[in-house]
């Protein structure tokens, strides 16, 4: 049997080491998320690709494949930091529940302010969420109304 030694690159083996170690962090990031309740279901295909493309990097040494791992882990933590940040529906559902805290308490002011934040996070969620926020949206409309 011959043997064929692969040589060796020092600058690439640091930095596909560097990218494991990153991917590392990711992954604790990713379990920290779940355990909060977060669901990161984007985050988690993503992450499946990366050990079959840096199994592909290590072997091939080949800048290309080096650049698409830097990109995944870009990838997975452009989609960790909106799970963390919660969606613009999530928001909206948070300033409802505000708002009528504000209006049970008479605080008739925050209660509008609220109402303002709500309506200009309506206009950038989907027509689906829209439906569903819609009746809340109205009925702290109608009782802010001559406040």
């Amino acid at each position: 049997m011959v043997v064929i030694k692969i040589p060796k690159d020092d600058e690439i083996e640091a930095e596909l080491q560097e990218l494991k170690d990153q991917f590392k962090e990711i992954k604790e990031e990713m379990s920290a998320l779940r355990k909060m309740g977060k669901e990161i279901p984007e985050a988690e295909n993503l992450a499946l690709t990366f050990q079959p493309r840096m199994k592909i990097a290590s072997v091939t040494y080949d800048r290309r494949d080096i650049t698409k791992l830097k990109e995944l882990l870009i990838e997975i933590r452009v989609e960790l930091n909106a799970a963390k940040r919660g969606s613009d529906f999530d928001h909206i559902l948070s300033a409802i529940r505000e708002a009528y805290e504000f209006i049970r308490q008479k605080k008739f002011s925050e209660a509008k302010e609220k109402y303002k934040y709500i309506m200009e996070k309506y206009k950038e969620i989907d027509s689906d969420s829209r439906s569903l926020v819609y009746e809340a949206c109205v009925d702290i409309h109608h009782k802010l109304k001559g406040k």
